[in-house]
């Protein structure tokens, strides 16, 4: 398999849009979890156990795991506030930067 799995993003991009054209717009991470799951099943025919959800990554757990090319996936949502109030921008980014720092430094024992 190749280094950087494009097709697989690509395939991703494909699901999503007929995800959207369909049902609308996700109202939740996990329908990106399951665009991205069946984008790369559709571009690499994976085998079970390839694409692991909710793996444990050092102190925590990651979205997805694809094992094919040990690549691990967080996926952050923003979703519509309710009442239209303004999002919380410095606490997302600080989850964002946690997820990226937890991720970078975990060496696997």
């Amino acid at each position: 398999m190749e280094q950087f799995p494009r097709e697989g993003f690509d395939a991703f991009a494909e699901q999503l849009a007929a995800q959207i054209a369909v049902a609308g717009s996700p109202q939740h991470e996990n329908a990106l979890h399951h665009c991205l799951a069946l984008g790369f099943q559709s571009a690499y025919d994976l085998a079970p156990g390839d694409i692991i959800f909710e793996r444990g990554l050092g102190p925590g757990n990651v979205d997805l795991w694809f094992r094919p090319w040990d690549l691990a996936l967080e996926v952050k949502f923003n979703r519509a506030m309710p009442g239209g109030r303004n999002r919380p921008s410095p606490s997302t980014s600080a989850s964002c930067w946690l997820t990226l720092v937890r991720m970078a430094t975990y060496v696997e024992q």
